[in-house]
């Protein structure tokens, strides 16, 4: 199952929901962090950076290197 920011929408399956929740609270507090700014929040990397006082191209590496963690989780472990 690819792994997409959309997956957090309303409209998304309970079990789907379920199986991202379960993987995005094992990932570190700080890439947990600039998924939820990012996706739920709508932050900007510029107003992340100001937000958590941290460099704009730190929190995109971050961001991208995060949603590749929870892919990764996800489907090593998606029936």
């Amino acid at each position: 199952m690819p792994f997409s920011p959309f997956l957090f929408c309303h409209k998304q399956k309970i079990e789907e929901k379920e199986l991202i929740n379960k993987y995005y609270d094992n990932l570190p507090a700080k890439d947990r962090s600039v998924i939820y700014y990012k996706i739920i929040e709508e932050l900007s990397f510029e107003e992340m950076g100001a937000k958590l006082d941290e460099k704009e191209t730190t929190l995109r590496s971050r961001y991208k290197r995060a949603l590749d963690k929870l892919k990764r989780m996800i489907g090593n472990n998606y029936n």
